[in-house]
C-alpha cells in the first residue's frame, strides 16, 4: 500500500515540475495587460547626443484574420513625438518556448526570442540571422539572470535586446553607423509587472528632441513597409536638402527631394511600388550634414 502511494504522489508531482520549467521562461517578456516600461533613450550622431524618452504599453489581447492564435497589443508612444506611436504585436509559444512577433504587413509571423535558446545559438527572423548570449546583470537593486538577443549582419542597423527575468526588455540597443557613428540606447527607467513596480516614472514636461535645433534624420514608419512609408526629417536653418533613395548595391533608385528648403520639420512620402522586396537605404545630404537610415520593403 505505502509503495502504491509514493507512485501516485511521484505520477503528480513530476509534471507540475515540468510545466513550472516551461513557464517560467514566460518571465523574461512579461505579456500581461497594463504591463508597463518607460525607458530613457539617449540617440548619438556622431558628437551631437540627444534624450527623450518612450513608453510602452500592453493595451489588449487580438486576434487577426486569418490567424487562430491570440497576440497581445504593445504600443510604444514615443514622447512629444505622437505621431511615432506605433502597435506591436507579440505572443508566447509554449511549445517553441519563444516570443513570437506579427508582422500586419507581412502578414506572418516571426520568431523574435528563443527564450530556451543556448549560448550562441542563432536563427532566421525575417530574413535576419538573430542569436543569443546568456548572462547576468545588476537592474533595480539586484543582479538578474538575463538573456541577450542581437542581430548577426554585416549592414546596419544591429540591434540588440537584453531581457532580465520578471522585468523583460531592460536595455536595447539601436545602431545605425554608416561610415560614422550613429546609435540609440534605450535603459529603463521604471517598469510595472503584473502590478508591481520597479525604478521611478519619469514625468515629461517636453522633449527638446522635438526643437528644431540640429539636422535630423528619422527613422521611416511603417517599417518594414508595404508599398509605401513615411520620412520625417528635420533642419535648423535654410539649406539645400537632398533625399535619395539607394538599393543594397549603393545605387541610386530614386531622388525624393532636390531642392532649397528654410528651417523646419518635414515629412513625405516614399512609394516602392515598382521596387522589389529587399533592404534599401534612405540619406540626407545638405551642405554641412549627411545622414543615412536603412528601411525594409516588404512584398
Amino acid at each position: 500500500m505505502k509503495k502504491t502511494l509514493c507512485i501516485v504522489v511521484t505520477i503528480f508531482i513530476l509534471p507540475r515540475i515540468n510545466y513550472c520549467q516551461v513557464d517560467s521562461l514566460k518571465s523574461f517578456f512579461p505579456l500581461q495587460i497594463d504591463n508597463r516600461w518607460q525607458y530613457e533613450v539617449k540617440h548619438v550622431f556622431m558628437f551631437d547626443t540627444t534624450i527623450s524618452y518612450i513608453v510602452s504599453t500592453v493595451l489588449k489581447d487580438t486576434i487577426f484574420e486569418n490567424q487562430s492564435n491570440s497576440y497581445y497589443e504593445v504600443k510604444v508612444a514615443f514622447s512629444g513625438k505622437p505621431f511615432y506611436d506605433t502597435l506591436k504585436y507579440f505572443r508566447y509559444d509554449s511549445l517553441l518556448k519563444s516570443i513570437i512577433e506579427y508582422n500586419e504587413l507581412g502578414g506572418g509571423e516571426g520568431l523574435l526570442f528563443k527564450l530556451d535558446a543556448f549560448e550562441n545559438e542563432c536563427w532566421d527572423y525575417f530574413g535576419v540571422e538573430v542569436c543569443c548570449g546568456i548572462d547576468t546583470l545588476f537592474v533595480f537593486g539586484e543582479n538578474r539572470p538575463c538573456k541577450i538577443f542581437y542581430t548577426h549582419d554585416n549592414t546596419p542597423p544591429a540591434w540588440s535586446y537584453i531581457l532580465t527575468d520578471d522585468l523583460g526588455a531592460v536595455r536595447i540597443g539601436d545602431d545605425q553607423s554608416w561610415g560614422f557613428t550613429v546609435y540609440s540606447e534605450y535603459n529603463i527607467e521604471y517598469a510595472k509587472i503584473n502590478g508591481e513596480e520597479f525604478g521611478d516614472f519619469v514625468g515629461i514636461s517636453y522633449d527638446k528632441t522635438n526643437t528644431v535645433e540640429s539636422y535630423f534624420l528619422y527613422q521611416n514608419y511603417p517599417n518594414p513597409f508595404n508599398p509605401a512609408t513615411t520620412i520625417n526629417y528635420r533642419i535648423p536653418r535654410r539649406s539645400l536638402v537632398l533625399l535619395k533613395v539607394y538599393d543594397i548595391l549603393g545605387r541610386e533608385v530614386s531622388t525624393i527631394i532636390n531642392e532649397e528648403k528654410p528651417a523646419g520639420s518635414y515629412e513625405v512620402e516614399f512609394e516602392g511600388t515598382d521596387l522589389s522586396s529587399g533592404i534599401y537605404f534612405y540619406k540626407l545630404q545638405t551642405e554641412n550634414y549627411t545622414y543615412m537610415k536603412k528601411m525594409i520593403l516588404m512584398k
